[in-house]
């Protein structure tokens, strides 16, 4: 996935105050497609060795709006309107990768599909797959526009 085009939506996730506290990393980007990485810590876990359900949720979240975000006109942003998320198998892993891609756009709404992998040592598990809505807005602050 590619950076380069999309230097205004990497740098509006960083400076979000929770992107930074959970350790959210960026691994790219591509017409419709975000890929996020979220190294594991115990404070993302419930037992000190798995990701607690929430840092999934909130992945998924982040990639599949993101994911919206990469397909919107200048000007305009979308927001996250809700989810739906299924949890597959236990979050164990050094990592989770959050692969989403946009399913379709239609006026001020978007719709991705994010699947969640745990990482650990090179292999990759599906343990959450999730149906994200974005609600496209002019300006982030401003869900009615």
């Amino acid at each position: 996935m590619q950076m380069e085009n999309y230097a205004g939506l990497a740098a509006a996730i960083r400076a979000m105050p929770i992107a930074r506290h959970i350790g959210l990393e960026i691994g790219g980007f591509g017409a419709g497609t975000t890929e996020l990485h979220l190294p594991f810590r115990k404070e993302l876990s419930h037992d000190g060795a798995a990701f607690q359900a929430g840092a999934l949720a909130t992945l998924a979240d982040f990639a599949g709006v993101a994911a919206i975000n990469t397909l919107v006109e200048d000007g305009r942003f979308a927001v996250s309107a809700g989810l739906d998320i299924e949890f597959l198998a236990p979050a164990r892993g050094e990592m989770l990768l959050a692969v989403a891609e946009v399913a379709a756009t239609r006026g001020r709404r978007g719709t991705a599909r994010t699947d969640i992998y745990a990482m650990n040592q090179g292999q990759r598990v599906l343990c959450a797959t999730a149906i994200v809505r974005g609600h496209i807005v002019r300006d982030p602050g401003d869900a009615g526009a």
